[in-house]
């Protein structure tokens, strides 16, 4: 078996000399957009570079078109990728480390801020070398310190390295078979340059190793900060026995790093040494880069999509502009949709949702709906995936950047939102509410979970005092179905957030000049679901309860020149019944109250056709002024008098006559 696949690894060689790669040959692949040949490949600050093996280049390793296997792993990725072409025929290690050197510096001033290898056997032995090379100083015993550390070791002012995965790498050199046949090729001078550094225990490889080891030794000794600029993650994916080129790894060999800095482990791949990793390509499949994919968790890179180069006030809209900023959108979607990395995502998250409330760049308006979409839809996929205390901070961080968002430059009307599109802002508002009702939930389940309140200080009270601030600014925007969410919405508020909540907001009066504007234009369900909202707030307590029915009690043009109270313009018989229904004898004590008891007395009751209604009002009234303080009984009996004159029902004034006389206020004349 050995002998076949010796003679088909002796074909690939001979064909590889045929077509060597230049560095830039990746440039030339159809439907794939690298980050080095066009700014158009550029979305992110984070990067995949993919470095082939020996005889390999970014076409026949990795493969061409939507097979490609690096489009594979960018499907709503969050990260930009490239791919590192060098000659391995006819060019020194030492030349390639250099070239590559020079890329890293290529992206690194082209905006890139971290990155991550993905290689390929003897591209990962390239990595190790420069990022070694990278890593030691002069005397090759310590590692670079302070501002000596190379860019891929510095975190504040460079490209910094954040992982290594490389697949089938041949630290322990080739196979003696393939190594024989190395020989005997290097005879024809194909190769010769790197083919022998690649024999098992070759000098090379020694050397290597072992300043592996003297930079795993070195790091611990130097500084913090240092040590922490020095930390990546290196996964190690190896078929093992099953790979007939190279040799087997042992995390137990002495060179294996040890020191937590360098987290390294080994991954056993169910693969064998192909030449081609293309048709792996496909996520879930036991092949490279499927056990790499299988968690996004060990991509260590993180979410820094170049929204200002996407998002600037100044740029025009175009098809292209619109689809570049698509990648950047479902790539943010798709790093928040993994648990792993939800709580990193955030601060992406946070920027998109204030750039779209500032409404200041101009755009598709299906991009507004598209990303408010996703961020609704992420919302409640975290409810039920997260741990409770990240929803309640997501919640509350979330919450915190929509209000940030309306004061973005005196931003104050929700109608700017969107880009035009009143689906978008629906969402937005199906979020809000989804989010108080969720951190009321598991706060009042779980108070311990109020210190996630981070943004509004810790406070239940104070988020849902800043939910019922935003909620009504909705209601300014000209679509029924934005005005008819935001009110089942705050219907939600007005039933379940605390009283000091609702007192501490302008929520009961913006509910109100809402009713006053529109009680002529309101469908009958949207008026019937407002009147709810009133009468949820009603019933509150006494200090919600006098606001809502003393500004439901001032007076709206009515049919004829005449004038009438809110309630009777707007409100059912059945929610004026139950207004009523409310006001027992012992809790009309405030002036709201009073202000309603004598304006449905002096309209007749509900429609200004229920004297029953009213009379049941003046007998409240008059269990009320029974026990009333003097001064106070005084001034609110003069107050019924003047509603009983108003009333065009003798049968109200006579009830009233005897409220009156029976309290102690004399007659009603």
């Amino acid at each position: 078996m050995w002998v076949f696949r010796v003679s088909i690894f002796a074909i690939l060689l001979c064909l590889g000399g045929v077509g060597r790669a230049d560095e830039k040959d990746h440039c030339t692949l159809k439907n794939v957009t690298f980050a080095s040949c066009s700014p158009k490949g550029r979305h992110f600050q984070s990067i995949v570079i993919a470095i082939p093996g020996w005889n390999g280049t970014c076409r026949d390793t990795f493969g061409e078109g939507e097979g490609n296997l690096l489009n594979v792993m960018r499907q709503r990725n969050f990260f930009d990728i490239d791919c590192f072409d060098y000659n391995s025929h006819h060019t020194k290690l030492a030349a390639s480390r250099k070239q590559l050197s020079e890329r890293i510096a290529e992206l690194h001033k082209a905006g890139y801020t971290e990155f991550a290898f993905v290689t390929h056997s003897t591209g990962g032995v390239l990595a190790l070398d420069f990022l070694l090379s990278e890593a030691m100083a002069a005397d090759g015993q310590a590692v670079r310190t302070g501002q000596g550390r190379s860019a891929i070791f510095n975190g504040d002012r460079g490209m910094r390295l954040r992982a290594l995965y490389s697949w089938a790498v041949p630290l322990n050199g080739v196979r003696e078979n393939i190594n024989r046949l190395g020989k005997i090729i290097n005879l024809v001078n194909i190769s010769p340059e790197v083919l022998p550094l690649l024999a098992p225990n070759s000098k090379y490889l020694v050397e290597l190793k072992a300043r592996l080891k003297r930079f795993d030794s070195a790091v611990p000794a130097v500084s913090p900060t240092d040590q922490a600029n020095y930390g990546f993650d290196w996964v190690i994916l190896q078929g093992q026995n099953d790979d007939w080129v190279v040799r087997n790894i042992d995390p137990k060999e002495p060179w294996f790093p040890t020191t937590v800095e360098i987290k390294t482990h080994v991954v056993r791949t169910n693969s064998s040494h192909s030449h081609n990793v293309a048709d792996s390509g496909q996520i879930g499949a036991p092949l490279y880069p499927g056990e790499m994919m299988s968690d996004k968790a060990l991509l260590a890179l993180g979410l820094y999509p170049r929204i200002n180069e996407y998002f600037a006030p100044t740029l025009l809209p175009t098809d292209e502009l619109a689809q570049q900023r698509r990648v950047i959108l479902q790539g943010v979607l798709g790093f928040a949709e993994n648990r792993n990395l939800f709580q990193r995502a955030y601060s992406a998250v946070s920027k998109f949702i204030v750039l779209l409330l500032d409404g200041q760049f101009r755009r598709d308006p299906n991009f507004d709906e598209e990303a408010v979409a996703g961020l609704s839809r992420l919302l409640r996929t975290k409810a039920n995936d997260l741990d409770y205390e990240y929803v309640v901070d997501f919640g509350d961080r979330l919450l915190n950047d929509i209000d940030r968002g309306f004061q973005a430059r005196a931003l104050e009307r929700a109608d700017r939102f969107g880009g035009g599109s009143k689906r978008a802002v629906r969402e937005l508002v199906a979020m809000l509410d989804e989010i108080f009702k969720r951190v009321t939930e598991l706060v009042r389940a779980h108070p311990e979970l109020a210190l996630n309140l981070r943004s509004s200080s810790g406070s239940l009270e104070s988020f849902e005092q800043r939910v019922a601030t935003v909620l009504p600014r909705f209601l300014a925007v000209a679509d029924d179905e934005t005005q008819r969410r935001t009110i089942s919405a705050l219907r939600n508020v007005a039933e379940n957030a605390t009283v000091p909540a609702v007192l501490g907001s302008d929520v009961v009066a913006q509910v109100v000049a809402y009713g006053r504007s529109k009680y002529r234009t309101l469908s009958d369900t949207t008026r019937d679901e407002l009147g709810h909202v009133l009468s949820a707030f009603a019933a509150r307590g006494n200090a919600i309860s006098s606001t809502t029915l003393a500004l439901l009690s001032e007076d709206v043009k009515w049919v004829g020149g005449q004038s009438r109270p809110l309630w009777f313009a707007m409100m059912s018989q059945d929610q004026i019944d139950a207004l009523v229904a409310m006001a027992a004898p012992a809790t009309i004590a405030s002036k709201g109250q009073v202000k309603f008891l004598t304006t449905l007395i002096a309209n007749g009751g509900a429609a200004g056709n229920s004297p029953d209604m009213a009379r049941r009002a003046v007998s409240l009234f008059e269990k009320y002024l029974e026990n009333a303080p003097a001064v106070i009984g005084n001034q609110d009996a003069n107050a019924l008098r003047e509603a009983a004159l108003k009333s065009q029902y003798p049968s109200i004034a006579r009830s009233v006559d005897q409220a009156l006389t029976s309290a102690g206020y004399g007659r009603l004349q």
